[in-house]
């Protein structure tokens, strides 16, 4: 779409938003005037805002019954669907089109050594007619679906027309030769050709069933309705019809028209899920950039405003856990609930009609903390300050607000350039989120299990899994703390309950041991954070950001530092990679 369309269609759809339904139709009309793709996209745009979108633009969720009426719209197509029909059926009506004026033109042709001016009368108004058609179809004249299913309508009803007027003039050029096999023959014929026609228009032509039935029904009783009429017209073709020995055992027309309509549905439901496949309510799928133990994240752009963001989407083989999904909304809301910007944003989350769950966020260009360490080694100790720093800001506002994150890991905070700036932490995946100000009544039963990566779970976290708190999130911190600067998290092992095991009773290794050169106050801040006992240790966020801030290299790593850092990296490599 053009820059200057899109500008009007975003402009026209949040002005129909703001209208009662009921006004909308009239409102479009006079904006819209002539203007029916305009009209299109401002309709689908409203279709689908309302049917999939469970937030409102001010960020507060719809009411049940709005959701349940989304949930009974949301059958409806997806916001590209109709664009993606139109071009489809623009491609196959010009490839129709192409074929029967060649076939026309070789009949045409044949007509030279068979004259026989009134059939090649009919023949050349139909291959004006198709040539006509063939021409629109291919001229850049832009065309909606609604003009593409008139075409679509000419061009069967000029076959139709075609097949009726050559397979009267047949039946009567050998009744006249009182010829009975060849009566017959012709009349089978009629009834071969409209079964043709009526299977090449099912599997060809993109079509809902109801679509498909509406039309196939009448057009299934033509050959018929020409059986009859010749009977009633000419009683010696009666008479000749009637002398047929075995009859129409099988009616062809009909179930060519009940295998049409049925291969048309199965055609634009497969059609409609690879759509849904790539395209969530308003959003559109690009490309899978991570999975995780909830579900997967793509890339994605909404669809109105072009803005590039993140979707991540409930496994399918977890549907059917209402504890799972109840879960991932609470993951949602509490990411939605915190503003700080060293916390990954939220913009909107909902739930399609066929029950996946999905969530919207800002898309970032960089690398998490893993990524980092991988490909390039342990961080020097100012520049892993910088980078936790940051983080413990934003859990403080998380802990401020009763939400324990239970899964910080290096996979879980990203190394991202912000509005120019570089190296902006981002804190992502409150999957494992803990709400400590709720009600004992409101709390989720049945999830006070092991949750968490072993490799940086607090002792506490593993024993009284549903106790932890913000000092749990702190000594994750500081494993984190300590794989940056060393290159390995504090603690292996062969299996996941050994690794726990080990954070539970081992005396951790200082980090200065295994990475010589290490600043002492930092060896000390991160061995802190891992006593065993949650009292040992730092007992907030902001204490730790503090204890960092006092290291004497803290200010040597700074926002050019960042820039320089980033921009020097191998422009072939991907260091582009996104949540």
């Amino acid at each position: 779409m053009a820059e200057q369309q899109h500008a009007r269609v975003k402009q026209l759809f949040f002005k129909a938003l703001e209208l009662p339904s009921e006004e909308r139709p009239a409102f479009l009309d006079e904006a819209c005037g002539g203007n029916q793709q305009l009209r299109e996209e401002v309709e689908t745009l409203l279709e689908h805002h309302l049917s999939e979108t469970i937030l409102t633009v001010a960020g507060q969720r719809k009411s049940d019954d709005s959701v349940q009426r989304a949930n009974v719209v949301g059958a409806a197509t997806s916001p590209r669907l109709a664009e993606e029909t139109r071009d489809l059926l623009r491609g196959r009506l010009q490839a129709v089109a192409l074929v029967l004026c060649v076939g026309l033109i070789l009949t045409l042709l044949r007509q030279i050594f068979r004259p026989d001016t009134v059939e090649a009368g009919v023949r050349v108004v139909s291959f004006l007619w198709m040539l006509v058609c063939f021409g629109v179809l291919w001229s850049r004249v832009t065309l909606s679906l609604f003009h593409l299913r008139l075409i679509e309508l000419a061009v069967l009803a000029n076959m139709g027309l075609l097949g009726i007027v050559t397979d009267i003039r047949l039946m009567l050029h050998e009744a006249a030769l009182r010829d009975v096999a060849d009566v017959v023959g012709a009349n089978a014929h009629n009834y071969l050709t409209w079964t043709l026609v009526i299977l090449i228009y099912g599997i060809f032509m993109p079509n809902t069933w109801r679509r498909a039935a509406a039309i196939l029904a009448p057009v299934a009783c033509i050959p018929y309705l020409v059986t009859f009429g010749m009977c009633m017209w000419s009683e010696t073709i009666a008479k000749m019809l009637g002398e047929e020995r075995y009859g129409l055992l099988v009616p062809a027309p009909i179930l060519a028209a009940f295998t049409s309509i049925y291969a048309a549905h199965l055609i634009h439901t497969v059609r409609r899920d690879a759509f849904r496949a790539k395209q969530y309510a308003q959003y559109r799928l690009k490309r899978m950039i991570g999975t995780g133990g909830m579900g997967e994240v793509y890339e994605a752009e909404h669809l109105l405003l072009k803005r590039p963001c993140a979707i991540k989407l409930i496994h399918k083989e977890r549907y059917t856990d209402s504890k799972a999904l109840a879960r991932f909304e609470r993951e949602v809301k509490a990411t939605a609930s915190l503003t700080h910007p060293n916390t990954i944003e939220v913009f909107d989350y909902g739930q399609m009609s066929d029950g996946t769950f999905y969530y919207v966020m800002e898309l970032l260009p960089g690398m998490s903390l893993a990524e980092l360490i991988e490909c390039h080694g342990p961080l020097p100790p100012a520049r892993a300050i910088y980078l936790l720093r940051q983080v413990c800001s934003a859990l403080q506002e998380a802990h401020d607000r009763g939400l324990i994150h239970r899964d910080i890991k290096p996979a879980n905070i990203f190394a991202a350039e912000r509005g120019g700036m570089y190296d902006v932490a981002k804190l992502l995946d409150f999957g494992l989120v803990r709400e400590t100000k709720l009600s004992s009544s409101t709390k989720l039963t049945g999830l006070n299990t092991i949750g968490g990566t072993p490799l940086y779970m607090a002792p506490e976290q593993a024993t009284a899994y549903s106790k932890a708190d913000a000092r749990s999130d702190l000594y994750s911190l500081g494993c984190v703390a300590y794989h940056l600067v060393t290159g390995q998290p504090p603690f292996a092992g062969e299996s996941a309950m050994a690794i726990i095991l080990r954070h539970s009773s081992a005396e951790v290794e200082a980090p200065s041991r295994l990475q010589h050169g290490l600043p002492a106050d930092v060896d000390a801040v991160i061995v802190r954070c891992l006593r065993k006992s949650p009292g040992d240790r730092f007992q907030t966020a902001t204490e730790l950001e503090q204890a960092f801030a006092e290291c004497d290299c803290s200010n040597e790593w700074t926002r050019e530092d960042a820039r320089s850092w980033w921009q020097s990296l191998d422009r072939c490599s991907d260091a582009t990679a996104t949540i």
